[in-house]
């Protein structure tokens, strides 16, 4: 009688796991903090901190909130939910109006602290320009910041930008990066009402814009009676009786 010999193989299983290829909240992302590119900003978020590069990049992961500093001076806090996240101070303060107080201000004094005075070029703040004043009393959207921050610059070379200046510049950079923000309107036109003039005589009316950056300045001038007196388009008045 012929047995046969039943031989078994252990058999090994394995647990196979799913890889999912989703996003990864988790990854460390790479964002820019521009008005020109802004190097020198301390940045803080609940798990990585730093100072932004030449190129104005820090780094954050999705869903955290980052708080950016300019020297003693806290920026409000930007939570970020997508990647390769661009900020600029209308992000910072929750607007698309460049005339915002906040953003205003923000572009001033960033572009001020720069250390070649150049924002063309991109905006460098040294740690040497930081320790050499103290902006913990600054407030970005108080009506007394520019007598606060006069104050605090007066030992210093630093020279306070011009809102006009600061907000051209970031006009510039924001239509460089294809971001469009709301217009800037003429909010009031003061002119020189008061005046004589003898048939003959000319007199180019003095008139003050508000804001001096607003978008579009265009002024149409016109007589209510051109028998008495005729203005031409460059507000040039004529006596004519």
């Amino acid at each position: 009688m012929i047995k046969s010999k039943l031989k078994f193989l252990p058999i090994a299983l394995f647990s196979l796991g799913l890889i999912s290829c989703g996003n990864d909240d988790s990854a460390v992302q790479t964002g820019r903090f521009i008005d020109s590119s802004v190097s020198g900003l301390t940045y803080q978020t609940g798990s990585l901190s730093g100072i932004t590069n030449e190129l104005g990049e820090f780094t954050y992961r999705i869903g955290e909130t980052v708080i950016f500093s300019i020297g003693d001076v806290e920026l409000p806090p930007v939570t970020i939910t997508v990647e390769d996240q661009v900020v600029t101070p209308l992000t910072v303060f929750e607007t698309e109006e460049v005339t915002h107080t906040g953003v205003v201000n923000t572009l001033r004094l960033l572009q001020s602290l720069d250390d070649d005075n150049d924002p063309n070029n991109g905006i460098n703040i040294s740690q040497d320009v930081i320790e050499q004043i103290t902006l913990a009393d600054i407030d970005l959207e108080s009506e007394t910041f520019d007598q606060d921050v006069q104050g605090v610059l007066a030992d210093t070379q630093v020279v306070l930008v011009s809102e006009e200046q600061a907000v051209e510049h970031f006009k510039e950079t924001l239509l460089e990066e294809e971001i469009v923000p709301e217009p800037i309107l003429v909010e009031q036109v003061t002119i020189e009402a008061n005046f004589s003039l003898l048939t003959g005589e000319t007199k180019t009316v003095s008139l003050d814009i508000s804001p001096n950056f607003a978008d579009d300045k265009t002024i149409v001038w016109q007589s209510s009676d051109d028998q008495v007196a005729m203005v031409d388009a460059d507000g040039i008045v004529t006596a004519i009786s």
